[in-house]
């Protein structure tokens, strides 16, 4: 059976749920949506079971005073303040040096360390 409405030669799209300017409320850090769709044969009144899918919708988090520091065996540190309860991973596609030229090989993709910091310690300036 074919979807009365979707991606085939017979159908057309339809709107179910808009998502303009919508704003997750302050008091929660992320929103889910459950969609649920079937087909149908309108030639003989048979409805396909139905499948549902979940889209989960989270705020942006803050990521604040980023610094790149250069090490001396060629390493880059990369520090920020990222304002979130949910894991981190940062992912760096370009390392450009004062003449334009690339520095890194491929795209690389990592874990975030998480550095918590006490009363007295003084973070980077910006």
């Amino acid at each position: 059976m074919k979807a009365n409405k979707g991606i085939n030669k017979n159908g057309t799209y339809q709107l179910t749920y808009t998502f303009e300017n919508y704003l997750i409320p302050a008091d929660y850090d992320a929103r889910q949506f459950q969609f649920r769709i079937r087909t149908v044969n309108k030639a003989q009144a048979k409805h396909g079971s139905f499948t549902s899918q979940v889209l989960t919708v989270y705020k942006k988090p803050i990521v604040a005073d980023g610094t790149a520091i250069a090490s001396a065996d060629g390493g880059l540190k990369i520090k920020f303040n990222y304002q979130w309860e949910r894991n981190a991973s940062i992912i760096v596609s370009s390392v450009v040096d004062a003449t334009g030229r690339e520095l890194l090989n491929k795209e690389f993709t990592a874990g975030v360390q998480r550095v918590e910091l006490g009363s007295g310690t003084v973070p980077a300036s910006r």
